[in-house]
């Protein structure tokens, strides 16, 4: 079954050829589950990303997977770059990919833009401020509110705020 350790591992160990290609090539390979990340830098880091990310693409077609464009992305932190990609056709797949300049990541926001972004945590702390306001109405003690608070709503609201930024209204 899909999210079972076993089939992590499995698809972890299928992935092994391919992260051998992407350090051959030159690109550094990121894998969580069944997520896929791709990064190149330097000088050549456009023409080696889009080599790489061609090859992945081969890849996972050539061990069974379907490939999915409109749930695929790429970014850059360089803005020409992104403009080329936005503008790229991928050759394998016959089809453009979107181009992203933020989007939620491992549970956080990831940013590649000037603009930092940080939907992810401030519809998180949305949601820990519903759950302050319904214990606020329970008929528990004071000690005891704030007891919740600190166990189940501060946790709530505060994962990943170390990894992108914060409405400081909503705070």
């Amino acid at each position: 079954p899909q999210g079972c350790p076993l089939s992590m591992m499995f698809i972890a160990f299928l992935l092994r050829p391919w992260i051998l290609l992407m350090v051959k090539m030159g690109a550094v390979p990121r894998i969580l589950a069944d997520d896929i990340l791709i990064y190149a830098e330097g000088d050549q880091h456009e023409k080696k990303f889009r080599k790489a990310f061609e090859a992945t693409h081969e890849f996972v077609f050539d061990i069974g997977a379907q490939l999915a464009p409109s749930k695929s992305s790429v970014f850059s932190t360089c803005r020409i770059t992104r403009q080329k990609l936005r503008e790229h056709t991928w050759h394998f797949i016959n089809s453009t990919i979107a181009v992203i300049v933020h989007a939620r990541d491992l549970g956080s926001h990831i940013n590649t833009g000037a603009v930092l972004v940080g939907t992810t945590i401030s519809n998180r702390i949305k949601e820990a401020i519903k759950i302050v306001h319904k214990i606020r109405q329970t008929s528990h003690s004071y000690a005891k509110k704030a007891r919740m608070i600190r166990m189940a709503v501060l946790p709530k609201a505060l994962y990943g705020t170390e990894a992108a930024p914060v409405c400081e209204n909503l705070l």
